[in-house]
């Protein structure tokens, strides 16, 4: 399936097998529409409308994050480096839209990418999610906007690398494996976390969040 034209007023997320998830703005009400087409690898379908009527619920939708709110201790992490940090995904089943990463550096510098790994039998595999790149702060730094179907209970990598070396928040005691890095040069990230060259990995992880607006 491949998508002709958006929705107007929500997020949506267009599966292969030509079911969707569609998510519409707070407070919207009236109708919404997408087009797309299917292809059997040969030639495209025709234009199919898919029109949506959208009707107030008096409900707000419900949102929660997974990951690390906290650290213990503060790691000075270099530029050029892949970080990601397996997370189980206890928020609920819905759509990713934000990505954060804690800073505690008072001069602050560069730029920073920030994405989402799949597990493969407790190992980082190809990327879900790259949410693109935002100005390093202290504090936290945000990325919104993405639009990435998750499953609760399913375990997730969170990544990030830094144009700039900078001073990260970490948490200690994390399960065996949960951090692995790797060495790249900042820009788009990779579409396969390549395991054979990796850096190593620890118990350490760096502290990372998600928002996921869940399912009513």
């Amino acid at each position: 399936m491949t998508l002709v034209s958006d929705v107007s007023h929500s997020s949506l997320a267009l599966n292969i097998d030509g079911s969707f998830i569609y998510t519409s703005t707070a407070g919207y009400t009236g109708t919404d529409r997408f087009t797309y087409k299917a292809s059997d690898g040969k030639a495209d379908s025709g234009i199919a409308t898919v029109t949506i009527t959208v009707t107030a619920s008096g409900n707000t939708p419900s949102t929660d994050t997974f990951a690390l709110n906290s650290g213990d201790k503060n790691w000075n992490e270099a530029q050029n480096t892949l970080d990601v940090m397996r997370f189980q995904n206890n928020a609920g089943t819905g759509i990713l839209t934000k990505l954060e990463l804690l800073i505690d550096d008072t001069t602050p510098a560069g730029k920073v990418r920030l994405g989402v790994y799949a597990d493969n039998n407790g190992k980082p595999s190809n990327l879900l999610l790259d949410a693109g790149e935002v100005a390093v702060k202290n504090g936290w730094v945000s990325i919104n906007g993405s639009n990435l179907p998750v499953t609760q209970n399913t375990f997730y990598w969170l990544g990030f690398n830094l144009q700039k070396t900078n001073i990260v928040r970490c948490q200690s005691g994390q399960p065996a494996r949960s951090h692995y890095w790797l060495s790249t040069a900042y820009g788009a990230l990779p579409a396969q976390f390549n395991l054979a060259r990796a850096g190593g990995s620890n118990n350490s992880e760096f502290v990372m969040r998600a928002t996921v607006i869940k399912q009513q």
